[in-house]
């Protein structure tokens, strides 16, 4: 029952903004005394804390493995979001304020909730984490450069304060919710559980504290601002997936790039100008909107994804082929003729609350074995250190979705690794069973694999 209010809670972020933003105008004095702009930053802070503790020093690994994407990636949240408000700003006339907002919002790294979206969207979930953390740890250095180069010229810009303002306000916390997962990881795993839902009613404060003080000037300024916001993201949408087809990235991650781009930490933009613009109240304006229209906007463009990848299964259907799959068997010794084998218990349908080795589908541009490492770090946060194939399973039926061909494979795990394990993905826990505890009943063949796997040892 808590685990779904907080997914509600979570998943309604944007009509938790709308309606923050709403009553801000509406009643903006008592809104503004609850919620001073002083105060943004601390409430950003703890939003940060909450990505920390989404992210593992694991998750940083992507970057020695696919360097090239990561690359491509970060280069592009920093080249095309600021060039694209520097253009707005010049193409719309935008007043001083608002065209420093504007380029706040471009200066800023990526959004968290980007993650999620390209998740939905079916996009590269590992490549989107990599940017996201990378962009974030990179931000004390691009956004003061940025912000000085596209708007010093017109305002006094003190680089060296925001840099240390986005140390405190991001890159601490970040760096103290990683340390947190590493170094706690009970308490951790508790407290992030609830975090996306915590999160979403800080931003909505953050964004009501915004719309309260500058509601006095909001009517004139609204559609100007809603006009820059809406250009800003469906056009930084448009050139991340751009720059990810000039680079012939496959559609997984011409996606990601896409949502990459288009989304940003609005909340930072936000808090840099009530700490360092706050005689330009509407400086922070831009971001509160971006914070409200970006979720929009990416749940719009997840949904298009779905049903243009469903539509194109569809069109498959003439001439049918087996989706492939990846299992794993990750086994860990124990006394003699013992051991434990690491199983999930599955989130959703089919076979729902049963348990299942850890395994997924295979994307767009990966192998067979990227497959297996990807959701086996995914689904338990376990990084596979060797794997070996398994004779592969296909017989009909075996899948109650359709015609799905498992490419097992076990991975043997030393006796002292993987005690950190949690569930992630779709799984909704993860945990070392004993061999001889294993339920009799596993969802689809994975009794079989198991076995072959136990046949090989």
């Amino acid at each position: 029952m808590a685990g779904r209010v907080l997914d509600a809670v979570s998943g309604g972020m944007a009509a938790w903004v709308l309606v923050a933003g709403a009553a801000a105008a509406a009643w903006p004095e008592p809104v503004k005394a609850a919620v001073p702009t002083s105060c943004v930053p601390w409430l950003l802070g703890v939003v940060m804390f909450g990505m920390g503790l989404s992210l593992r020093g694991r998750d940083f690994a992507l970057v020695l493995r696919r360097p090239r994407d990561v690359a491509v990636g970060v280069a592009a949240q920093f080249f095309c979001m600021p060039l694209l408000a520097w253009v707005l700003a010049k193409a719309l006339r935008l007043p001083g304020e608002i065209a420093l907002g504007v380029v706040l919002v471009g200066a800023c790294p990526g959004g968290t909730a980007s993650n999620v979206i390209t998740y939905l969207a079916k996009g590269d979930v590992a490549l989107s984490v990599t940017m996201t953390a990378c962009s974030t740890l990179l931000a004390p250095l691009a956004t003061p450069a940025i912000v000085l180069l596209l708007a010093g010229a017109s305002i006094d810009v003190d680089a060296a304060a925001m840099f240390l303002s986005i140390v405190k306000i991001v890159i601490a916390p970040v760096v103290a919710g990683v340390a947190a997962n590493e170094l706690l990881p009970g308490p951790a795993s508790r407290i992030r559980r609830a975090m996306p839902a915590f999160s979403s009613v800080v931003v909505a404060v953050i964004v009501a504290g915004v719309v309260a003080a500058s509601a006095a000037r909001l009517r004139d300024a609204a559609g100007l601002v809603a006009l820059a916001v809406v250009l800003h993201n469906a056009g930084g949408m448009a050139l991340g997936w751009g720059v990810g087809r000039l680079c012939r990235m496959d559609g997984a991650r011409r996606r990601t790039l896409a949502i990459e781009v288009g989304m940003q930490n609005s909340g930072l933009a936000v808090s840099l100008a009530a700490a360092h613009f706050a005689s330009m109240p509407l400086a922070a304006l831009p971001g509160a909107l971006f914070s409200v229209w970006h979720n929009l906007s990416g749940a719009f463009y997840a949904n298009l994804c779905a049903r243009l990848s469903r539509r194109r299964s569809a069109k498959r259907r003439d001439y049918p082929r087996p989706s492939l799959a990846a299992d794993i068997v990750a086994i860990r010794p124990g006394a003699p003729g013992g051991g434990s084998v690491l199983l999930v218990r599955r989130g959703g349908e089919p076979f729902k609350g049963f348990f299942a080795l850890p395994g997924g589908f295979l994307e767009p541009g990966e192998s067979l074995e990227e497959c297996a490492r990807r959701e086996l770090r995914e689904e338990t946060g376990l990084d596979a250190e060797s794997l070996v194939a398994l004779p592969p399973r296909s017989a009909p039926g075996r899948d109650p979705r359709g015609w799905v061909v498992s490419c097992p494979y076990l991975c043997r795990v030393a006796a002292d690794a993987g005690n950190d394990v949690r569930a992630g993905d779709d799984a909704a826990a993860a945990e070392w069973v004993a061999l001889d505890a294993v339920p009799r009943t596993l969802a689809f063949d994975h009794g079989a694999i198991l076995a072959d796997a136990l046949a090989r040892l």
